[in-house]
């Protein structure tokens, strides 16, 4: 704080500047500088020129440039660098005090940046983390600029990412070498997550139908019908069938509907789940589309079998997504699957790709376990039928 003047020292250089008044106005704007301190005391002009002795604070005299406390942002009148407050200097190409870069006003360089990616830098604008892309710094604030750098849910996968939460993942644990199996999902950095990938389980998707050893089967035993099923891609040539979309598939019946009075199966080779725990988990997973023929009678329809030595089989049930039709048992000409629960034209999953998952969790351990998948019909009526993309075994653990 100034200190007041002594109201002596003040009267006498009043009437100084009074007698000098019409001559000599510019002794008048001095005032507070040298000519202020005539009739002041000693103490009073120590403290009323360089500071307060028992703080150290600096003082303003009234005509002069000095300022209390820290030094102030100034900006060069010669150029566009600006001081922050913390000594620093933004476009000196140095990062000091509060700066996130500085690039000395030229191209940024990796030490202009101080080392620094797009994944170092922070966006409050967007929901998800960044991850790639261009940093940039702001020559006037020598903050980073982030508007070319990409991010975690922009829906496209960029530099530093190899997925999008919203893409399908078209890569597999086998390809990644993590394990045989599993679900892969996608982080919060765009990267796959492969913890689910197991060495338990097993993978059939008919790549060009080549899988080994799976065949059909007449299941009524009379073996007059010749059975619908046959492997290939997806023609779109049935109607109410699924559109072409190059998948090769097991169906019953590619170009035309399936037959009536049939009982017939696709049966795989033995499935290898030695490196599953005698307690761990398997589910197999179908991925399907059906359309059959419904009704009051639920007429025709598919189940699931498996075995341990390809004679005794016995039906399994899903435990999650579409389900068996559970309010009628199927009326097809043969047993089976006349007589049981299944997939059937009265099922809320017709007309689109599901996949169901099945327990099989007893054959955990086990290098014999087979699968089949059974249709049946009756004497009259033929839809598109049953059409299997993929049969996956997992293991979930203990």
């Amino acid at each position: 704080m100034r200190r007041a003047f002594p109201y002596a020292a003040l009267a006498g250089m009043t009437a100084g500047l009074v007698a000098g008044c019409p001559q000599d106005p510019p002794s008048f704007v001095n005032l507070g500088t040298e000519s202020a301190t005539e009739g002041l005391t000693e103490g009073d002009q120590t403290n009323g020129t360089t500071g307060d002795p028992t703080t150290g604070a600096a003082s303003t005299s009234t005509g002069g440039e000095s300022s209390t406390g820290p030094a102030a942002d100034s900006t060069s009148t010669g150029g566009s660098s600006s001081e922050d407050g913390m000594g620093s200097i933004c476009g000196d190409g140095l990062i000091t005090g509060n700066e996130e870069c500085d690039c000395g006003g030229g191209p940024c360089t990796p030490e202009g940046l101080g080392d620094k990616t797009c994944a170092d830098a922070e966006n409050v604008f967007v929901d998800g983390p960044l991850t790639g892309g261009v940093l940039a710094c702001n020559p006037a604030s020598c903050k980073f600029d982030v508007e070319l750098c990409t991010w975690c849910g922009d829906g496209d996968i960029g530099d530093g990412e190899n997925c999008e939460p919203k893409t399908p993942i078209t890569t597999t644990c086998l390809e990644l070498e993590a394990g045989a199996v599993g679900d892969l999902n996608c982080g919060k950095l765009c990267q796959i997550n492969t913890e689910a990938c197991t060495q338990c389980g097993a993978e059939f998707n008919f790549d060009e139908c080549l899988d080994p050893a799976w065949f059909v089967q007449l299941t009524h035993g009379s073996g007059a019908t010749p059975p619908s099923w046959t492997c290939g891609i997806v023609s779109g040539n049935v109607d109410g069938a699924p559109p072409a979309n190059g998948e090769t598939v097991w169906a019953t019946g590619l170009d035309d509907r399936y037959l009536n009075s049939e009982s017939a199966a696709i049966i795989s080779p033995t499935v290898d789940l030695v490196n599953c725990g005698d307690k761990e988990a398997v589910e197999m997973r179908i991925t399907h589309w059906l359309e059959f023929e419904g009704g009051i009678t639920n007429a025709d329809g598919g189940l699931v079998q498996v075995s341990n030595d390809g004679i005794g089989w016995t039906t399994v049930t899903p435990i999650s997504g579409a389900m068996y039709n559970s309010e009628d048992v199927l009326t097809t000409a043969w047993q089976p699957p006349d007589g049981q629960f299944g997939f059937s034209g009265n099922s809320v999953d017709e007309g689109a790709w599901v996949e169901s998952a099945l327990d099989v969790s007893s054959f955990a351990g086990s290098d014999s376990l087979q699968v089949r998948f059974v249709f049946g019909s009756d004497v009259t009526g033929r839809r598109a039928g049953w059409y299997i993309d993929r049969v996956e075994f997992v293991g979930g653990g203990a």
